[in-house]
């Protein structure tokens, strides 16, 4: 080959990479756009109309962060009542800060929500970006596995929804993502960045538990990066210390406490080894419903490679994991998915998913080496083996959406049989002396490899997307609203009942302690106590169930009707809670029995259309004359 020869080949080649390279980074901005109008479309959805005004309106728990938002915004600082005691109802600082900014703007209550759930949109866009940078680092520019990453986050339901309706998981979750990456080109070049402990720090005003990602980084990167140890210990406790330090004393000067209320609501008074029983359980569903093959899969690349830059991101991934088991889970584990908790490192597992697929069906790739190697190379095992995984990954999809719930159990006895199998062929199919060489690096992944990639990561992305609940595939297209998003309106006519009964100062009882006191203001009674140090201080009540699922339910187990309603004398009583019965309200009988002796007697019942309240009687905060007149408050959704 002549000099000139040589020179064309090179811009060919060089040509052929660029058209590449543009190729790609189009799929990826199609998908990017894709998922903003998905998103849009989510948004869109939680919305609803209530006397021709269009609402929008945050999950609750967000809801009570938006309440000290715009108590701070209006002046009275970080209370939930305006003019009432500090008391730490969140867990979320840095993210309260961020809503109290949109709260100095002449915004509507009934469109603020709308801010947050856009911003929120664009936090999870910008992960994208970020994802596929960790993704196109760890396969050595595989655009093909960035792009399947990108793909699995951009459409996976449970982070959408906790992002999308206004939990700060939307702006924990680039944070964690950004310093994986940062991690990563540590690992890659040895060039320490004080800007991964920084981040980090940030990362801990915006919730406290980031402080378990912060810890499990300085460990890994102290360890393995021996060069700038000294660094990363002094620049990783270091910020540890200042960030939580700093917050921590906060905390006490100004609510007097040093952890937030919520933790003593939802952790004190609880039995260790109950709520990790209940922690371990939630997980194994969490796991169940993708399937253990998906879970254990997505690990299958660092088994393979056994590099550090796979393994700093399973052990992130696993460090939230084993925090959620300790934590004993989330209020919410019945919906599926994943928690709060483990959502803000699912775009790291879906890195480490879409590398271990692509490489599993790639002829020479590590993971592949070691399929052969365990399994063998035989057509016929091959193809028993991809047909079991493929009648697996359809039976879960089934189960899930179809029939019932399946159980960690029963998948873990399901896969150690295809273990068996596996094994069992290539041993009786594989002559001893055959060793299979690996094929050219240049050799063009067969077609029928290529299908098996696809259709392995299409039923994958079903099974990520399977929840609890009957309509979770419903939800994910997003024919239905999402999780509680049904509740809304009902607690926007609550509110707005509340505002048309009670006069100013007047004080009024609920159980949903966000969305209803934002829309109605004035002065609320928290029967679950996430701002009431009284009753996050007291014992919980049990529920007394043998299902795992129910007998721990953090932050809904403490409530005390002697000193909410017998002591405190709310005006109104807007809703009841109890775990012994029933938990909203119904015509027929809708005062909890261990309510009862503080109500009967004392409170009249007031109905509004299908709204049931207890007005005290003889209360001068109540508008008795509106009372009489009052009639039903309709409300349409989309």
């Amino acid at each position: 080959m002549t000099t000139d020869d040589r020179r064309e080949a090179t811009a060919v080649g060089h040509t052929s990479s660029v058209v590449h390279r543009l190729s790609s980074n189009g799929l990826f901005l199609l998908v990017v756009l894709a998922f903003l109008v998905y998103g849009l479309v989510f948004i869109f959805s939680t919305s609803f109309v209530i006397n021709g005004v269009r609402y929008f309106s945050l999950f609750d728990d967000a809801m009570i962060s938006m309440r000290y938002a715009r108590n701070l915004a209006d002046g009275f600082g970080l209370v939930w009542n305006p003019g009432g005691p500090p008391v730490e109802g969140y867990t979320n600082p840095l993210w309260v800060l961020f809503m109290a900014l949109w709260h100095f703007l002449p915004i509507p209550a009934a469109k603020m929500s709308l801010a947050i759930q856009l911003s929120a949109l664009t936090l999870l866009a910008a992960n994208l970006f970020i994802v596929r940078k960790v993704a196109l680092l760890i396969s050595n520019g595989s655009h093909t596995i960035a792009l399947t990453a990108v793909i699995f986050t951009a459409f996976y339901l449970p982070l959408n929804n906790w992002s999308l309706q206004g939990m700060e998981v939307a702006a924990v979750t680039p944070l964690v993502s950004l310093v994986a990456l940062l991690s990563l080109n540590t690992l890659k070049t040895g060039r320490f960045s004080p800007a991964v402990y920084i981040l980090l720090g940030i990362g801990t005003l915006v919730r406290l538990d980031v402080a378990v990602i912060m810890g499990v980084t300085i460990l890994f990167l102290a360890l393995v990066d021996k060069r700038n140890r000294r660094s990363h210990l002094l620049w990783g406790f270091g910020s540890l210390l200042l960030f939580i330090g700093a917050q921590t004393l906060f905390r006490w000067l100004y609510y007097g406490y040093p952890l937030p209320n919520t933790y003593y609501l939802k952790v004190e008074g609880f039995p260790l080894l109950k709520r990790l029983m209940r922690g371990l359980y939630v997980t194994g569903q969490f796991i169940s419903t993708m399937t253990l093959v998906v879970f254990l899969g997505a690990f299958g690349i660092v088994a393979a490679r056994r590099d550090k830059f796979t393994t700093f991101l399973a052990a992130l991934v696993l460090s939230q994991v084993g925090y959620s088991i300790y934590v004993g889970g989330d209020a919410w584990e019945w919906w599926g998915g994943s928690n709060r908790f483990i959502s803000i490192v699912m775009p790291i597992f879906f890195v480490l998913l879409a590398g271990s697929i692509w490489m599993l069906f790639t002829p020479g790739s590590p993971l592949a080496l070691l399929k052969r190697k365990l399994f063998g190379s035989t057509p016929i095992g091959n193809a028993v083996n991809f047909g079991i995984l493929v009648v697996l990954l359809v039976a879960n999809a089934i189960f899930e959406y179809a029939i019932d719930n399946s159980d960690i159990a029963v998948w873990a006895l399901v896969f150690a049989i295809w273990l068996v199998i596996a094994l069992a062929l290539n041993k009786w199919t594989s002559s001893p002396s055959e060793t299979p060489a690996a094929p050219p690096a240049n050799k063009t992944r067969p077609p029928l490899q290529l299908y098996a990639s696809l259709l392995i990561l299409a039923l994958a992305m079903i099974n990520l997307n399977s929840l609890h609940v009957r309509q979770g595939i419903t939800e994910w297209l997003l024919i239905k609203p999402s999780i509680q998003v049904h509740n809304n309106p009902d607690m926007v006519r609550r509110a707005r009942a509340i505002r048309q009964t009670l006069q100013p100062g007047a004080t009024y009882a609920v159980v949903w302690a966000g969305i209803i006191p934002y829309f109605a203001d004035g002065n609320a009674v928290d029967l679950l106590g996430k701002s009431d140090t009284v009753i996050a201080h007291e014992e919980m009540h049990d529920y007394n169930s043998p299902d795992p699922l129910v007998s721990f339910y953090p932050g809904h187990m403490k409530y005390d009707y002697a000193y909410s309603v017998g002591r405190l004398k709310p005006d109104a009583i807007i809703q009841f809670w109890s775990l012994a019965g029933d938990l909203e309200d119904q015509p027929g009988n809708p005062i909890p029995m261990e309510a009862r002796p503080y109500v009967e007697g004392d409170y009249v019942r007031a109905d509004f259309g299908d709204l049931v309240f207890f007005l005290r009687k003889d209360s001068p905060g109540i508008n008795w004359d509106v009372v009489k007149q009052s009639g039903k408050i309709g409300a349409s959704q989309p």
